[in-house]
């Protein structure tokens, strides 16, 4: 009986070894599938990121070359107002001495017209004394003839 509780206890184990081997067997497939499932994901999450790095760089040599144009247009703008400044510059230098010219005509203008009024002014004073000594004369002519007018009027009552 020994040998058949033996060999009895021998199947047990044997059955458990087959059930603990097929556990495994099925362990390891539900695994694998899980691995298959994740390199699959991990396969189309690096196709993703091949695509979007693609997608990036893409873009990135859009925005570089329009980064590029922008600066041509920059450099061409700025060329451009360089110019116009030194056609400003060159407007303003010329406008500075044609002011200056016209200033110093102005000043000589100014200078004539100064000597002019000093003139006229001597002029005037001459003038002012010369009217001024006749009405001395005409005062001195008018006081004579009014002492003249006294006396002959004091030479009529004296007679009357």
């Amino acid at each position: 009986m020994e040998f058949i509780k033996e060999e009895s206890e021998d199947v047990k184990i044997e059955e458990t070894l087959r059930v603990k081997d097929e556990e495994t067997e099925e362990q390891t497939e539900k695994e694998e599938s899980e691995d298959m499932k994740i390199e699959e994901t991990l396969r189309v999450k690096d196709e993703e990121t091949e695509e979007q790095t693609e997608k990036e760089e893409s873009e990135d040599v859009k925005i570089e070359e329009t980064l590029r144009v922008k600066d041509e247009e920059t450099e061409e703008q700025t060329e451009k107002e360089e110019s116009e400044d030194v056609k400003i510059e060159e407007t303003l230098r010329v406008k500075d001495e044609e002011t200056e010219e016209q200033t110093e005509k102005e000043e000589s203008e100014d200078m004539k017209i100064e000597e002019t009024l000093r003139v006229k002014d001597e002029e005037t004073e001459e003038q002012t004394e010369k009217e001024e000594s006749e009405d001395m004369k005409i005062e001195e002519t008018l006081r004579v003839k009014h002492e003249e007018t006294e006396e002959q009027t004091g030479w009529f009552h004296s007679q009357s």
